[in-house]
């Protein structure tokens, strides 16, 4: 899997870096990296070519430099994940992105220094369910995320508890917030019908 960069208005596309393609990558529509502040550098959930897993990795789209952020560890039928959908706070100074196995996927936060390098290890944040799918609020006090199958908030203080946002229905996928306050979201729907089929004789 490749990064690429190409300019807004059209151009030729430029490749800055290369991860192993995994097959749950492309089995799954989810956000797979997001940029920094300085609209240089881009955090990517890939693969590592070792261990398989996928951990987030920040990248300078000038250079090529990759330093990586997470190391999510490895244990027998866990993990299948790794790390992944990356959300950069407003000031650049955390991540947020979901940590897990396929069915069970957590919230996670990482603090950065201001070097962009990680400070410390990334702290789970107490949702009780699976929860996947982060977005910043504009003023990097809070999270929209995805819990169980509805959108929800948080508040960063240790401790707190989620908001479920249930007006708004179930099926909801990749959220993200403007500047502004106003939420876009997708919505995964299925439409299954039985149909009958003559069968010619012979």
């Amino acid at each position: 899997d490749g990064l690429f960069v190409i300019p807004a208005r059209g151009g030729l596309e430029h490749k800055v870096a290369e991860f192993v393609r995994s097959y749950w990558t492309l089995r799954n529509p989810i956000r797979r990296l997001d940029w920094m502040p300085d609209s240089r550098h881009v955090v990517v959930s890939g693969a590592d070519r070792a261990s398989g897993l996928k951990r987030l990795v920040l990248v300078d789209t000038t250079s090529g430099k990759q330093t990586t952020l997470t190391n999510p560890q490895t244990r027998p039928n866990a993990e299948l994940y790794g790390d992944a959908e990356p959300a950069v706070s407003p000031d650049g100074r955390a991540v947020a992105f979901t940590r897990g196995t396929l069915s069970g996927q957590t919230l996670h936060l990482l603090t950065l220094s201001g070097d962009m390098r990680p400070a410390g290890e990334p702290r789970e944040m107490a949702v009780g369910r699976r929860s996947r799918s982060p977005a910043w609020a504009p003023d990097g006090r809070e999270i929209v995320f995805l819990l169980g199958s509805h959108l929800a908030r948080i508040p960063l203080a240790d401790g707190a508890t989620p908001r479920e946002l249930l007006a708004l229905g179930t099926d909801i996928m990749t959220p993200t917030v403007s500047q502004t306050g106003r939420l876009a979201f997708s919505r995964s729907t299925h439409d299954t019908n039985i149909w009958r089929q003559e069968v010619p004789a012979g």
